[in-house]
């Protein structure tokens, strides 16, 4: 199966810390190609992918356009209930079901999502804790990615923005808005939820987010 979505670079938000993956300042990321999303082009990006299609796991029981948070106990219980244990090097890929809810809006629900001035959206996304960055941290993923538009909830808590560890600081892509929804009903079926992730984004040099193509 492929599917387009969509992949962040290093320089996708700056930890305001001398980094030593990131050490970079916004001109270098505006007047050259340092980091840039090109870096994993190059190679591609290959390993196992882990599934945990919380959505389903929870009922589908809540609204994923409200500040629902995911906690590090969810995500195990999750994982336990599909009988997945983690491997060093994991591809997470975490369905909260936003993909899904927004296949089934309207046209109009759509462009009332657009009409929100930025940065005041609210949607699910996994907890912002010291509990979750353990968990993302001591599990040693290589790629965390999920279906909602920013991996973690949003708004934000300051004190732990993810993206501010992943990025710069441990060197971790993240996916955001990847359509799960054939993948959750091929694993579903077969009752297997690890399998074979391989995905080249597209080569454009200094790009700090890209669209790109997951098989």
């Amino acid at each position: 199966m492929s599917k387009t979505t969509v992949i962040t670079a290093l320089t996708n938000i700056d930890s305001g810390m001398d980094s030593d993956i990131q050490k970079t300042t916004p001109e270098n990321v505006q007047n050259s190609t340092k980091c840039g999303v090109q870096a994993w082009a190059k190679r591609g990006i290959v390993g196992r992918g882990v599934l945990l299609d919380y959505w389903s796991y929870a009922g589908k029981s809540y609204d994923v356009n409200t500040r629902h948070a995911i906690s590090q106990s969810d995500l195990i219980a999750c994982a336990q209930s599909q009988g997945v244990s983690f491997q060093y090097g994991d591809i997470l890929i975490i369905r909260t079901g936003w993909i899904d809810t927004y296949n089934q809006m309207s046209q109009d629900e759509r462009e009332d999502l657009i009409k929100v001035p930025a940065y005041q959206h609210t949607f699910v996304g996994v907890d912002q804790s010291l509990e979750m960055a353990d968990f993302l941290h001591d599990n040693y993923f290589s790629v965390v990615a999920s279906d909602s538009p920013a991996f973690e909830v949003w708004p934000q808590i300051k004190e732990w923005n993810h993206h501010i560890n992943l990025l710069p600081l441990w060197g971790v892509p993240i996916g955001e808005l990847w359509d799960l929804e054939e993948l959750s009903e091929i694993c579903r079926e077969r009752q297997q939820y690890t399998f074979f992730f391989s995905s080249i984004p597209m080569n454009v040099q200094g790009t700090v987010v890209l669209m790109k193509k997951l098989l």
